[in-house]
């Protein structure tokens, strides 16, 4: 039942007076204060689950990670203040273990704190944070050429409209981008020595070639320009791409964001829950009333 009314809220987006409506269509009495009681007993009840799930996620040997930004209303920190939702990914497919930690702070300590123990891999976006919190953990750092496309995207985004379609460093990047995601794709269903040895005969002479271009064109751009950070991010993604050849980590790290982004992550601090795709503005208003029961209606 519990499962249910969960999932109903969190993934169906219906509030408790609309599941006490539907239990009562069929003769069921569920008051929306049994479930509200019920919503906020829910995360004492899983916490030894949830133990368990970050000491698999830090033994893992690979971990993804990722913050994104979020405004509470009612903390120290001003209104305007913005707070911050770490999550954290591993395992396979089919075992995936997926963690969410919120906390009003985006600094080096919080990442610390939830790498603490892990060993091997740590994959993430360009946050340079992370860069440190692997040194002092002892993490071999891989980049994201997810996060440095984007950047080129929003390059094109700056230029005028007459100039997009044509032949661009932005354009070139692009494409030599997708012909790494192409093989990506070609070899994701193999096993890891099977992706291993096809990423190192047909991924590394591109990627090879990608640096010594990313590399000219850093040179001939202006240092506060935006395709400038754009090359920037690309040699770094590429020097950082070697040990992604042992055939476990994927091009990019945007698995914590795909799972991120259709999902309402917290009912309270301790629960993540799926969320219906909806405004950026929705969203953030959404997840302020559900994290503070400023709605009118449960």
């Amino acid at each position: 039942m519990i499962a249910y009314l969960v999932t109903s809220k969190y993934v169906d987006s219906l509030p408790l007076y609309r599941l006490e409506a539907i239990a009562q269509r069929h003769h069921v009495r569920l008051p929306r204060t049994t479930q509200a009681a019920w919503m906020i007993a829910l995360p004492e009840r899983l916490q030894p689950l949830m133990n368990l799930m970050d000491e698999r996620l830090r033994a893992s040997g690979y971990v993804r990670i990722d913050e994104t930004r979020l405004q509470v209303l009612k903390s120290d920190k001003a209104p305007s203040a913005l707070h911050w939702m770490w999550v954290r990914v591993a395992g396979p497919a089919a075992q995936r273990i997926i963690l969410f930690d919120y906390d009003p702070s985006r600094g080096g300590e919080v990442a610390d704190a939830l790498l603490e123990g892990c060993s091997g891999y740590l994959q993430s976006d360009g946050y340079q944070t992370y860069q440190g919190v692997s040194a002092r953990a002892r993490l071999i750092h891989v980049g994201c050429f997810a996060h440095s496309r984007r950047r080129f995207f929003d390059a094109l985004k700056a230029l005028p409209d007459a100039q997009r379609k044509a032949a661009t460093t932005a354009h070139e990047a692009v494409r030599r981008i997708d012909a790494l995601y192409s093989i990506e794709r070609e070899i994701k269903d193999l096993s890891n020595e099977e992706r291993t040895r096809i990423r190192q005969l047909k991924s590394v002479p591109r990627l090879q070639s990608l640096h010594e271009w990313a590399s000219r064109m850093q040179r001939k751009t202006l240092p506060s320009g935006k395709h400038r950070r754009c090359t920037e991010l690309s040699t770094d993604a590429v020097a950082k791409t070697p040990t992604l050849y042992r055939g476990r980590a994927p091009r990019n790290r945007h698995q914590p964001r795909r799972e991120r982004n259709p999902a309402l992550r917290f009912g309270s601090p301790k629960l993540a829950f799926r969320r219906h795709r909806q405004g950026r503005q929705s969203k953030r208003r959404t997840l302020q009333h559900r994290l503070h029961g400023t709605r009118k209606r449960p």
